[in-house]
Formats: structure tokens, C-alpha cells, sequence
């Protein structure tokens, strides 16, 4: 039994190649159709269909598929490695499968519209949008036609990044162009572009020449095109005519469902004969298309001689202006040569000068440290224990006490200069005086740093002047200023004066040279003493500074002769004996008003 509407079916499918030429008549074409419907088919080819060339798997998915059938053959691969291979399976999947052979330039030919038809196709699977088909056109004018650039933006864009479709040689191309182009908007880079673009430019409008030609040649070919089309309308027209009457035939042959289907046939030839109209009027529109590129191509042509024309014109003025000051450029560079050797030359005898500087501070350095060493070795032995400096000192404690109190127990600090162990440090420490020691010598600021007392290693000079004005109450400076030189006893009082707040005062104990032996043996004990001071010239010095008051102290005796071998009767004998006993140290009290 014959399903009819199976048959229907399989009559229209016929019926879509039937004006082709070498097919057989509508009457054959539909016992045919009934045979093969009734179970006589049509006889079964032998050979099967090869498969596409796309369908052949790559070499390294073949060397996988060999190596998963060796481990098949191992123990335990269906418990171990089974699941690691389907788990790679499934991340690489038929990207990687199948041998792809499609190149960049099979996509290259073709007009713009076809080249982006048959572009969206093959790389984003889908037919191009109207908008997108606008914007490439776009890019095409500014990229100067530059047709591997678009088919890299499509093929690297998220959408056809999603499809993976494989291009041989389109990567590297893409970037290059990428590259370049990013180089022609730098605005150095970008105008050397632009002058290499002006040089070229006859040899493009000879290039634009050449595709102008071809273009008329390929519409003269499509005009060709045409008329053949219209001879194959005409032809199935003729075709129409017989089918007309075949139908005839099977109207009589076939009885009603042959009737009905041909009745429908009959409005689909109705409805082929409009859109063969249609396409007559489609050739006229396209005649009239042809016409408008023809004048279009003829005004670009116009247009690029004209441009090309004013570009040269512009890099001769271009060339003419800028060639003195090229010149000029030349002869500057050339004599700023013979400076820039000059300056080497400066600057290696500088780094030479450098390093020989940096060998003697290392070697001062070095110096400096056993001097200090030894320096502190010496303090130790004739210095004199901590207990009994720190007794001497009791009697500038009382001066500090009094002045606290008459600041009603303010914020009372006290900065000793030449801090040296700390015996002052640590006696205004113990009467919870706040102190802050600076001296030289780094093992000694080390020394009072393990007591706990606040000292650093600096330049007494260098850091009152780091000091705001008015910051202290007491400056002191015990067994220092016989270190100094003149100078430098002028410019510490003077710096002491501008740091001291008023009211606040200064002191400075010194060896004292009215005694002889003092001054004459005692004083040259001690290597870095640069000169004894008399206690008259150190009073002048401080008043004439500028300070308020300037008291002047004797402490420390010395009895070199003792009183009891002196002669009561002869004065001439206890006035030499004084200069003997005179006291050992003396020192100034200087306030600020």
C-alpha cells in the first residue's frame, strides 16, 4: 500500500530539479517514484561514501588513541587511568580531533560584500547582520582595504574566540598588523608613517589604477553574465511550456490526487514565472548599479590624482622648509660630540677622585675607631672613677635645682655637650632632671646607651644649629672647650645663647691654668687639649656674646705644696706657693636674659 502523502512528498522534492537539463519527464519522474515506493528500489552502490577531508584525524590525536591502547592493556587502568583519560577528553573535545586545512587567503577573494558574507559563514557560523557588515566596511576604509586585519578582528573576537575555527597563517598576520598599527598612532612614529605613506603615493595611485581596470573587466564580465541569464529564462520558459502539457498528460493518466498535486504545482510555476519577473527587473536594477560604479570609479580616479598631486606638493614645501634646520641639526651634533667626550672624560677623572676619597674615609674611619678606643682607655685611667666626678658635679646640681624652682617646677631640660660616660647624665637622671647628651665619640655615646641615658654621636656644633631657638633651659659642657679652637669657642656660645630660653643659663668647667702645674704639665696630659684658656678671656668671650651675667667659679683644689711646709713669716714664699695650690678647675655661669 502507497502512503499518498509520503508520495506527495517526494513528487515535490523531484519537482525542485526538473528544469535542469539531462532530467527525465514528469511521467517517468513519477513511476519512478512508485517503484521505489512499492519496494523496487533503486539499486544500492557498492562502495560507501568517503569521508570529508575536515573528518581525518590529526597526528597527535592519533599518537593518543595508540598510547591509550597500550595502557588499556596495563592492570588497574580501568580503576587509575580511565577516569584521568576521559577527563582529558572531555577538556580538549573535537577542537583538536579533527586535521583542519583551511587557509587565510581561500577567504581573501570577492568582492567587500562577498569577502564579509563568506568571512561570517566560515569563522562565526551565521549569516552577517547588517550593522556589523557596516562597521567592518568601515574599518576597511581606514585600514586602506587591509582585508587579513578584518578577518583577524572577526576571527579573535569574543564571538568567534566561542567557535575555535582553525586558520593556518592568520595569527601571525593579525598581530603584525596590530602592531603596526598601534605605531601609527604614536605621534612621532605616526608622522614618519605619514611621510613614508606621501613618498609612495604615485606607486599607489598606479596600484588603484590597476584595480580600477580590473574592475571594469569584472563588470564587463557581469554584463556577459546577464546575458546569458537571460537566455536561460528564456530557456525555462521553453521548459515551462512543456511541463504545461506533460501536466495535461497526467491529469488524464493519474486520476485526482495526481490533479490536486499538479493544481498545486501549477501555483508554484505561477509563482516561479513572478520571480523569474522579479529577476528580469533585478538585471535592469543591477544594470543601472553598474553604470553608477562606473562614474563612481571614474570620480575616484579623479580624486586620488588630485590628492596625489597636493601630497607631493605638500612634501616639496615640506622638504624645502625643514632641510636648513636638518642641516643646522648635523652640525650642532657633531660638534656637541667633542663636549660629550670632553664630559666622559670629566666624569672618570670625578669617579676616580671618588674612589681614592672613599679608600681614605674608610681608612680614616678605621683610624678614627682605635683612636677612640684608646681614647676611652685613657678617660678611664686619669679621668678619675665615676663616683667621685659624679661628686664634683653635685655642685652644679644645686645651680640646675634653683633654677627649677624658680621656674615653679616647669619642664626643666638640661643638653650636655662632650656628654662623655655620662657621670652628668646620670646624676640629673637620678634627681629625674630630663638630660640629653651629644658627643663624638661613638664608643662613649655607646657606653651611656647601656646605662639608659639619651645620648648621640654628632658634632656639638652641627647639632645646635639642628635645634629650635629657645628649646633649652641648661646647656653644659664640662671639660670641652680646651678641645676647641678659638673659633669654634666663639661659635658654640654663640649657638648655646640663640638655643637657650630665657632665664636659662650655661656652663663650662675648663682645666684651669693659674695653676702651674696645671697649666704647664697637667693639661698637655691629655693629647687632644688644644691650648689652655685663661678663665679672664673665657668671661669676655661669653660677654661678649651677648649673654645677661657671667659668673665665674674655682673648684677643685690642687695642693701641690702642702701649708705646713710654708714659712708663715715670708709672704714672697706663700705668694709663689699659691700660684702651686690654685684650684685645678674653673668655670663660667652664663644666663640669658
Amino acid at each position: 500500500m502507497i502512503d499518498e502523502s509520503q508520495l506527495r512528498a517526494e513528487i515535490r522534492e523531484s519537482l525542485k530539479f526538473q528544469n535542469q537539463p539531462g532530467c527525465m519527464d514528469t511521467v517517468s519522474m513519477v513511476e519512478e517514484i512508485r517503484r521505489g515506493m512499492s519496494g523496487q528500489g533503486l539499486p544500492r552502490t557498492e562502495n560507501p561514501v568517503e569521508a570529508p577531508e575536515s573528518e581525518k584525524l590529526t597526528t597527535g590525536y592519533r599518537v593518543c588513541k595508540k598510547l591509550n591502547q597500550k595502557l588499556q592493556k596495563l592492570p588497574g587502568y580501568h580503576t587509575f587511568l580511565f577516569p584521568i583519560v576521559r577527563r582529558v577528553k572531555r577538556l580538549v573535545g573535537d577542537s583538536h580531533k579533527y586535521r583542519h586545512t583551511l587557509t587565510y587567503t581561500e577567504l581573501l577573494g570577492g568582492g567587500v560584500e562577498e569577502f564579509l558574507d563568506r568571512a561570517y559563514l566560515v569563522l562565526l557560523e551565521r549569516q552577517a547582520d547588517e550593522q556589523g557588515k557596516q562597521a567592518y566596511r568601515q574599518f576597511l576604509y581606514e585600514s586602506r582595504g587591509d582585508r587579513v586585519f578584518v578577518l583577524g578582528k572577526i576571527r579573535y573576537s569574543p564571538e568567534g574566540k566561542l567557535h575555535e575555527v582553525a586558520v593556518k597563517k592568520l595569527r601571525s598576520r593579525y598581530f603584525f598588523r596590530r602592531v603596526v598599527w598601534s605605531v601609527r598612532r604614536i605621534p612621532i612614529l605616526g608622522l614618519v608613517y605619514w611621510l613614508k605613506d606621501i613618498a609612495t603615493v604615485s606607486k599607489k595611485f598606479d596600484l588603484l589604477y590597476g584595480s580600477c581596470m580590473q574592475s571594469e573587466n569584472r563588470l564587463s564580465q557581469n554584463v556577459c553574465n546577464a546575458v546569458e541569464s537571460r537566455e536561460i529564462i528564456w530557456s525555462v520558459n521553453g521548459r515551462l511550456e512543456e511541463l504545461s502539457c506533460t501536466v495535461g498528460r497526467l491529469e488524464r493518466d493519474t486520476g485526482t490526487v495526481v490533479r490536486d498535486r499538479l493544481d498545486e504545482n501549477r501555483e508554484a510555476i505561477y509563482r516561479m514565472q513572478e520571480s523569474l519577473v522579479t529577476g528580469q527587473k533585478g538585471m535592469e536594477t543591477l544594470h543601472q548599479n553598474v553604470v553608477a560604479i562606473e562614474t563612481g570609479l571614474e570620480q575616484c580616479a579623479a580624486q586620488a590624482r588630485k590628492n596625489a598631486l597636493e601630497a607631493r606638493e605638500r612634501l616639496e614645501r615640506f622638504a624645502e622648509k625643514y632641510r636648513d634646520e636638518v642641516g643646522e641639526v648635523c652640525r650642532i651634533a657633531e660638534h656637541n660630540e667633542s663636549d660629550i667626550y670632553k664630559i666622559q672624560e670629566t666624569l672618570y677623572q670625578i669617579e676616580k677622585i671618588q674612589a681614592e676619597k672613599e679608600k681614605a674615609e674608610q681608612a680614616h674611619s678605621a683610624k678614627q675607631k682605635e683612636y677612640e678606643a684608646i681614647y676611652v682607655e685613657f678617660e678611664n685611667k686619669f679621668r678619675g672613677e665615676r663616683g667621685v666626678i659624679k661628686q664634683r658635679l653635685t655642685e652644679y646640681l644645686k645651680m640646675v635645682e634653683n633654677l627649677d624652682q624658680k621656674n615653679n617646677h616647669d619642664y626643666t631640660n638640661v643638653l650636655d655637650i662632650g656628654c662623655g660616660r655620662g657621670e652628668w647624665l646620670e646624676l640629673l637622671k637620678e634627681n629625674r632632671f630630663i638630660g640629653a647628651g651629644v658627643d663624638l665619640n661613638a664608643q662613649m655615646v655607646q657606653e651611656c646607651k647601656k646605662r639608659n641615658l639619651s645620648a648621640c654621636c654628632a658634632d656639638a656644633i652641627t647639632y645646635l644649629k639642628g635645634l629650635e631657638d629657645a628649646s633649652y633651659y641648661v646647656i653644659t659642657g664640662f671639660q670641652v672647650v680646651e678641645h676647641l679652637s678659638p673659633e669654634t669657642v666663639l661659635e658654640l656660645l654663640q649657638e648655646s645663647l640663640r638655643v637657650l630660653k630665657p632665664g636659662g643659663f650655661v656652663i663650662f668647667e675648663t682645666p684651669n691654668p693659674e695653676n702651674l702645674i696645671v697649666g704647664s704639665c697637667n693639661f698637655y696630659l691629655d693629647p687632644s687639649h688644644v691650648r689652655p684658656i685663661p678663665p679672664d678671656r673665657l668671661r669676655f668671650v661669653a660677654e661678649s656674646v651677648g649673654y645677661d651675667r657671667v659668673d665665674l667659679f674655682r673648684l677643685n683644689p690642687y695642693p701641690a705644696i702642702p701649708e705646713g711646709s710654708i714659712g708663715q713669716d715670708n709672704e714672697a714664699v706663700q705668694k709663689m706657693a699659691q700660684f702651686f695650690n690654685n684650684m685645678s678647675d674653673y668655670s663660667i655661669l652664663a644666663y640669658k636674659k
